[in-house]
């Protein structure tokens, strides 16, 4: 069944009446243990050295694992509310932590490898560009 843009909006409106701001506050929380431990990160992660680059580059992929898995969690809640369930619960948020956790990094992590190789060449493009001789 193929519905207009029109009537799926008007679908959507219905499902989120009256339950809005649950979803918000959730990904408000999720958003907070995120920020929070970016924040510590980079106050204590010394940048000036490549060691303290790898370092913080290091951490900054596994902190975005971990939010992986709170993005597992936000779309169980939206999916909650999208099946019209009668309570959907904040607990949902931490649904990926709760026995999917390694199949979500696995997933993550093959990902981001692909993202990596994909990007090799233009980062193999951007030093070479960065250390041309200058012409006047």
């Amino acid at each position: 069944m193929k519905l207009k843009s029109s009537q799926l909006k008007a679908n959507a409106r219905g499902h989120l009446t009256g339950k809005y701001a649950f979803p918000m506050i959730a990904y408000m929380i999720a958003d907070m243990v995120n920020s929070t431990m970016a924040m510590v990160v980079s106050l204590v992660s010394d940048t000036k050295s490549d060691t303290g680059q790898l370092i913080n580059l290091g951490i900054s992929v596994i902190l975005s694992a971990i939010m992986a898995i709170f993005a597992v969690g936000q779309n169980k809640l939206s999916l909650h509310i999208a099946r019209n369930d009668q309570y959907p619960a904040i607990s949902d948020i931490w649904y990926g932590f709760r026995g999917h956790a390694d199949n979500i990094i696995v997933t993550y992590f093959r990902i981001f490898i692909r993202k990596f190789v994909y990007a090799i060449p233009f980062g193999i493009a951007a030093v070479l560009y960065s250390i041309r001789p200058e012409t006047s």
